[in-house]
């Protein structure tokens, strides 16, 4: 008879998995989370067969069911990547923590796209939250929900603003704008838009708007719904040639600031962050296409069929 004592020696250690727990999360729409898996049984000859299950949640779809004799990490990685580039990025996967899905090849995957987005488009909305001066004391306006208006507001939210407008009408790109830290989703445009704003700020407007679309409507509307002595922050590369900062807005006592990105100077401010999870802009992702079908990834991008793009060599 085993003592208490050597049953206790004999447990094996708990392995710890990566990423967040779940809990009863329930979909509301396809392709917001997945489940994978793995089932084992054997073939006739008694060898052992390992199948890689993949299904939606919410349609209960199965989207990939793979057998083979063995798979590891990598087999599972080259799994999704074929699935990421037929259907797009999900918001979450649920896996246990078995040993192919907590290995760090698996990790270095999941982690890829963030690090991917430290090249340009997240230090982009970065410089124009920290150019704007954004800090929790301050109310943020972001104008544009594509992939360099979703990093300011991703960047708002790091820098403390508790209060963030996002204005954009694209559905898909607004959720993920309040998931990134957006407090109200604006989806009206010209005047309904201003007058929106400055409803839900009392008349005043915010202290900071954070200008991420380039076209000349766009800084009318900043300038517009930026409050008395605030700051306006553009990033998005100007399509006019002057900027209508009229004798109004000069007494208004509006500043005017932003540029382009220094991306690399912001490289080391922000990469631990990302390496901690504490922020995931890799979620901007939500295509991969391979290297002979970039045209594909640009026409994506074009027709907002994609957000921002991954090119897999």
């Amino acid at each position: 008879m085993a003592t208490s004592e050597s049953i206790q020696g004999k447990r094996k250690k708990p392995t710890h998995g990566k990423g967040i727990a779940m809990g009863i999360h329930q979909p509301t729409q396809v392709n917001v989370c997945w489940a994978m898996d793995f089932q084992f049984d054997q073939s006739t000859d008694t060898r052992p067969i390992k199948l890689l299950n993949v299904i939606d949640e919410y349609s209960r779809e199965c989207l990939a069911s793979i057998a083979g004799r063995s798979m590891d990490a990598r087999g599972v990685v080259a799994v999704l990547d074929g699935l990421l580039a037929e259907r797009g990025k999900p918001c979450f996967i649920r896996l246990d923590n078995g040993p192919e899905f907590i290995a760090t090849v698996l990790e270095d995957w999941a982690l890829l796209p963030s690090l991917l987005s430290l090249s340009d488009v997240f230090p982009t909305g970065y410089h124009c939250a920290h150019t704007a001066g954004v800090t929790p004391r301050t109310t943020v306006t972001v104008i544009g929900d594509g992939a360099v208006g979703l990093s300011a507001v991703l960047s708002a939210k790091r820098l403390g603003a508790e209060r963030i407008i996002l204005m954009g009408h694209h559905k898909e790109r607004t959720e993920l704008g309040l998931r990134f830290g957006a407090t109200d989703i604006v989806a009206e445009r010209g005047e309904e838009g201003i007058e929106k704003v400055r409803e839900l700020t009392g008349g005043d407007g915010t202290h900071r708007v954070l200008e991420c679309v380039g076209l000349k409507d766009a800084i009318e509307t900043a300038f517009a719904i930026v409050r008395d002595g605030g700051v306006v922050s553009r990033v998005g590369a100007p399509q006019y040639a002057e900027v209508p900062m009229d004798f109004g807005v000069f007494l208004r006592n509006v500043t005017l600031t932003g540029g382009v990105a220094p991306a690399r100077a912001y490289i080391d401010e922000l990469l631990p962050d990302v390496l901690d999870g504490r922020i995931e802009p890799g979620l901007l992702f939500d295509l991969v296409v391979e290297l002979e079908n970039v045209s594909e990834g640009y026409k994506a991008m074009a027709d907002r069929t994609a957000l921002k793009v991954v090119i897999r060599p």
